[in-house]
């Protein structure tokens, strides 16, 4: 590991990452440029978050020794400090000769871009179930056995990308595969889906049942009804078995009481769900 010094002030490392602290002190040591005051700041809180996003280390702290940073970050901290303080630390870490990328050398498979489909899906998968950027990359890492996403040969990315996919509308959080998500943490587009193709399989299954009585109404409305429900009811069960939802079957329906009260029909779907 290469020793950097700014300003005459040697950078302490750890894991791959520099004391912001120690860049504090190269910098002047003024009040107003405290990391703390950096960390706070919209654009740091921004990048951290970016950075946690692609699944790079970026920030530590370490009791006693204080805070650690990649050098993405060191060089946006000194970008914040000041132009002419940024040019001394860009400077500092091109005479290193080092890779700018701050991360352990791991064997990597892929480039950034051809994982970029799986990047993607992983902050969908966030966005979506509310969990945070750590947990999700650890499903990915245990189920590919790897340490980082950057080890997963390029043929399997594909492969990564649906597991992903499929944990955000059928895992539960502790990563053991699902039917679909508990319905306190489905995703609220899934939730409304969920109500659109059961109460409208309700409605096409109404028509398909009750076809002599609207037969004797309108013999051509009830012709048209007919292939309209027939497909409603073909599309929708379609839907539901992709999207993992569970509806009733044909027989359900073929004896529901349609004509009972609410009583009635709440104490058939329990004896038939």
């Amino acid at each position: 590991m290469n020793t950097i010094s700014v300003a005459n002030v040697a950078i302490r490392q750890f894991n791959n990452l520099y004391s912001i602290n120690d860049l504090h002190k190269a910098a002047g040591s003024e009040k107003r440029h405290q990391p703390a005051n950096w960390l706070r700041s919209q654009q740091a809180i921004d990048l951290i978050e970016y950075l946690k996003s692609e699944e790079l280390e970026s920030i530590q702290k370490k009791q006693g020794l204080g805070t650690f940073v990649s050098k993405e970050l060191v060089v946006h901290y000194g970008m914040w400090i000041s132009p002419v303080f940024s040019l001394k630390v860009i400077r500092a870490f091109l005479d290193t000769q080092e890779d700018v990328s701050g991360s352990p050398k791991l064997e990597t498979q892929t480039t950034i871009d051809e994982r970029r489909g799986l990047v993607d899906a992983v902050k969908l998968l966030v966005a979506r179930c509310g969990i945070d950027y750590s947990a999700a990359y650890r499903m990915v890492h245990q189920r590919f056995g790897v340490a980082h996403i950057d080890q997963i040969a390029a043929p399997l990315l594909p492969a990564a990308v649906a597991y992903v996919h499929s944990l955000t509308l059928q895992s539960g959080l502790n990563g053991e595969v699902l039917d679909r998500l508990p319905e306190k943490l489905q995703p609220q587009p899934l939730r409304n889906l969920q109500g659109a193709v059961i109460n409208s399989l309700y409605c096409a299954e109404f028509i398909y049942q009750h076809l002599a009585a609207i037969r004797g109404l309108n013999r051509r409305l009830a012709a048209t009804l007919h292939d309209h429900a027939a497909d409603s009811i073909m599309f929708l069960r379609n839907v539901a078995e992709q999207a993992g939802i569970n509806v009733p079957d044909n027989e359900y329906f073929q004896y529901f009481p349609w004509d009972g009260d609410s009583a009635e029909k709440a104490r058939y779907h329990k004896l038939n769900a």
